[in-house]
């Protein structure tokens, strides 16, 4: 049976309904607002029932806004007119929604959002600007469809991408794809569907582990070249730097990111070892023991350090995250000639391809397999067993072994 209707602010009625509970076990609500209409009489409106999302204070609120309207002359002064005018503002902003082109999607919401939580946003949008911008800027959102992400990854495959490039491109469409379900335009995410195009499309693969790894001629030859890059001014200065960066790489594993980063706090000279600080894309932090090639080369940097010097490779020489060491270590590459004979991604020498030849000598010299995944702070062994196959005699002598001798 339905209890008596009583007030429960000024102007807003309710009456309680046994026969319909809440989720607390509590009788609904159905809600009323009593006003005065343009022609003086009093009138009283049913709003809806608080299982619907109805509220004393929601209806107080309604309720104000005819009050605003009778005292000013402005707005709607009846709750139909009300509800005519809120159908109007929500089918405006829907024609806004279904108008919001992906670049203004990206510019004035991914931005700000993966600002919050993204160290590295700036890349999302060189990206984004690079590569997508152009292509799909001016469709509206809602429109995308698998077509488009075909048609965009095509593209950037015959401007001679890498896979995993193409991969990362896609990676940035799928992370807006995720936000725009979340972003509620007019009480409506702007993307209503539970798959997004990016769902519907074959990606590639992801990218392909390096296999390329310098000899140790070859690295002598890189170190050679990068003392005597014909360059002026002020990158003469610069180039001990890319040796001592060069050195550090090839003798503790240590990635381009990870040596920019370094301080001469993570540093221990006396006990021979520096630790990587844990960062939070990557979360592999840990300790690296330094030889004595790595121990010279920071004890040099250490006895030339200026005070004030925080950074090992202080940001203020090597330009915004190392970029003039890039540029220059590029062109030692070069006149070095080590990718002369490159054919591909996987074959081309890169900065990473230090790293990937300090794992490699470690497994030339024998070094077992847990040891390498340690040193290479790898978070799982399926990492490194890449390097398994340059272990010295243990896969040869298996084979050789296979079965007893005849005698």
């Amino acid at each position: 049976m339905a209890r008596k209707v009583f007030t429960v602010l000024p102007g807003v009625r309710c009456r309680e309904d046994d026969t319909r509970k809440l989720k607390n076990g509590r009788a609904d609500r159905y809600f009323f607002v009593r006003y005065r209409d343009p022609d003086g009489k009093q009138r009283e409106d049913g709003l809806g029932w608080a299982s619907e999302g109805w509220s004393a204070e929601k209806a107080q609120g309604v309720l104000g806004e005819l009050k605003k309207a009778a005292r000013t002359g402005e707005g709607p002064r009846s709750l139909t007119e009300l509800r005519a005018a809120n159908l109007e503002r929500q089918a405006a902003a829907s024609s806004a929604a279904d108008d919001l082109t992906v670049a203004e999607f990206f510019d004035d919401y991914y931005v700000p959002a993966v600002k919050r939580r993204k160290r590295t946003w700036s890349h999302d949008k060189g990206r984004f600007d690079k590569g997508i911008r152009e292509r799909l800027g001016d469709i509206p959102f809602r429109a995308l469809a698998k077509e488009h992400m075909e048609e965009l990854m095509d593209v950037l495959r015959s401007e001679g991408l890498a896979e995993s490039t193409v991969l990362q491109y896609m990676a940035i469409l799928r992370q807006m794809f995720s936000l725009a379900k979340i972003t509620m335009i007019n009480g409506m995410p702007l993307w209503a569907s539970a798959i997004s195009p990016v769902n519907e499309v074959e990606l590639p693969e992801g990218s392909e582990e390096r296999e390329r790894f310098l000899s140790y001629d070859e690295a002598d030859a890189l170190i050679a070249a990068a003392r005597s890059l014909p360059v002026e001014g002020d990158y003469v200065p610069l180039l001990p730097e890319l040796v001592d960066l060069i050195q550090l790489a090839l003798n503790t594993g240590l990635r381009f990111g990870e040596l920019m980063r370094l301080e001469w706090s993570d540093v221990s000279l006396q006990h021979a070892f520096l630790t990587v600080r844990i960062e939070r894309r990557r979360k592999t932090g840990g300790h690296v023991p330094l030889n004595e090639e790595a121990l010279e080369v920071l004890r040099t940097r250490n006895r030339r350090r200026r005070r004030g010097d925080a950074n090992v490779f202080p940001p203020d020489r090597t330009g915004k995250g190392g970029c003039v060491l890039r540029r220059l270590y590029a062109m030692a590459v070069d006149a070095a000639g080590l990718n002369q004979d490159s054919t591909g991604p996987k074959s081309k020498v890169v900065f990473h391809t230090l790293r990937h030849t300090f794992g490699s000598w470690l497994a030339i010299a024998g070094t077992d397999i847990y040891r390498i995944k340690t040193l290479m702070r790898h978070k799982t062994i399926k990492m490194t067993t890449r390097y398994a196959h340059l272990l010295p005699d243990a896969t040869r002598d298996a084979v050789n072994h296979l079965r007893p001798t005849k005698c």
